[in-house]
């Protein structure tokens, strides 16, 4: 069985923070390593994710690298496709969109990323991934080709959520989506945080200090920030 060394160390700690996400199409590198070089002093910032919804980037290894080179940090993969992992990385989410129908993203994509994870050895964090509605179509509710669950309704939410707890998986990501106009709202996190034993964190939509704080007291282990910190709107 495969030890899961960042996994326990990132996920099953008391310590809570946030999770910065690096789109390779939509951030250069050098604006990245400017943008982490302020983050390493930010004890907020927990870990990077390397993750897009389309992923033009030819050089992602070399992407990562430099990520790697320039901050004490774990880096994460956070793929949407087979074709979106990096020998470089710390590890990786194994993701199932467990909110959704479409079995490509059920368990298509996840056997074509087994022959990378077993000649790597890298550390896949199996993943339930979530979507809640975050007030307009966002780029993963359209490529995915899934609905995301509406946001006024939390039972609904926990319950794919505990079917995914109870299917095995180690971590449950709850997401509106980038630049989603709103978050996932904090009941539905508290009322899905509660339902498990397993972390849960949340993404899609924060855009304030006070929301994430908000979302870590509802339940949320990490909360995952991306477009807000590529508008240079937090924290950098």
């Amino acid at each position: 069985m495969q030890q899961k060394k960042l996994y326990d160390s990132l996920f099953k700690k008391e310590e809570s923070g946030v999770i910065i996400l690096f789109d390779p199409d939509r951030s250069y590198i050098d604006d990245t390593l400017r943008k982490i070089e302020k983050l390493n002093k930010n004890t907020m910032v927990k870990a990077y994710f390397v993750g897009s919804s389309f992923q033009i980037l030819s050089s992602l290894d070399e992407y990562v690298k430099k990520i790697k080179e320039n901050t004490d940090r774990p880096v994460i993969m956070f793929p949407s496709s087979h074709s979106q992992l990096s020998k470089y990385a710390d590890a990786m989410l194994y993701m199932s969109l467990i909110s959704g129908r479409n079995p490509h993203l059920l368990i298509g994509e996840q056997l074509k990323m087994v022959p990378f994870i077993v000649e790597t050895g890298i550390e896949a964090i199996s993943t339930g991934y979530i979507l809640v509605d975050g007030g307009k179509i966002t780029s993963v509710e359209f490529m995915s080709n899934t609905k995301p669950i509406p946001r006024d309704k939390a039972e609904l939410v926990a319950y794919h959520a505990k079917a995914g707890e109870l299917f095995g998986f180690d971590l449950i990501y709850l997401e509106a989506g980038s630049g989603a106009l709103y978050h996932v709202p904090f009941d539905v996190i508290k009322k899905t945080s509660e339902f498990l034993d397993i972390p849960v964190i949340v993404g899609g939509g924060f855009t304030s200090l006070s929301d994430i704080e908000n979302a870590i007291g509802s339940g949320a282990k990490h909360v995952v920030v991306g477009t807000a910190v590529e508008k240079n709107k937090l924290f950098v």
